[in-house]
C-alpha cells in the first residue's frame, strides 16, 4: 500500500473487492460516462474480475481512506512494447465532488511510474464527461485530438523525469 496522507491511499484490488465494483460499474453515471453505457451483468463482471489476478497487462488500483473504505478506483491496461498505458478512473458514487479523482490519480500514476516500465499514460474520454476532462487537464495530461466519431477525446501524459 502506498500512503501519502492520513485521508487516502492506494492499494491493489483483493478479491473481496468484486462487490463494490460492480456496484460502482453499473452506476447510472458511471454507464453513461462509459464506452459501452450498456449495465453490466453479474456473470460478466466475474468474468472480467477474476482477469484481474495474475495479468501483467493489467493494473487495478483501489483508493481507500484512513478505515480502509474504498473511495475509487483507477485501472491502468498496460501496452509493454510501447511502455504505455491507458487510464480510467472513477470515485465511488458516494465520493463524488470532493475533490479525491485528483489526489487518486495522483497516487496511482506515482505508483505504476514506479512499479513498472510505462512511461506514458493515454486516456479516453467522452467529450460531455466535464469532470474527466478537467481533471485529466487539471494534472497535466495534454489532449491529442479532437473529439472522434465514437464521442472520445483522446488524453496523455509523459511520466516527468527527474
Amino acid at each position: 500500500m502506498v500512503k501519502t496522507s492520513k485521508t487516502l491511499a492506494i492499494r491493489q484490488v483483493e478479491t473481496g473487492d468484486r462487490e463494490f465494483l460492480l456496484r460502482w460499474r453499473n452506476d447510472p453515471r458511471t454507464r453513461k460516462n462509459s464506452r459501452n453505457e450498456e449495465p453490466i451483468l453479474p456473470a460478466e463482471h466475474n468474468k472480467w474480475f477474476e482477469t484481474l489476478f495474475g495479468n501483467h497487462h493489467s493494473l487495478q488500483l483501489i483508493g481507500i481512506d484512513g478505515a480502509g473504505k474504498p473511495l475509487g478506483q483507477v485501472r491502468f491496461d498496460m501496452d509493454s512494447r510501447s511502455e504505455c498505458a491507458e487510464v480510467s478512473i472513477s470515485v465511488a458514487p458516494e465520493e463524488r465532488g470532493k475533490g479525491l479523482g485528483k489526489k487518486l490519480l495522483s497516487l496511482a500514476c506515482g505508483y505504476i511510474f514506479k512499479k513498472t516500465s510505462v512511461k506514458t499514460l493515454k486516456a479516453a474520454v467522452k467529450k460531455g464527461n466535464g469532470a474527466s476532462v478537467k481533471l485529466f487537464k487539471g494534472f497535466g495530461f495534454h489532449e491529442l485530438k479532437e473529439e472522434d466519431k465514437s464521442g472520445l477525446v483522446y488524453f496523455e501524459y509523459r511520466k516527468q523525469e527527474k
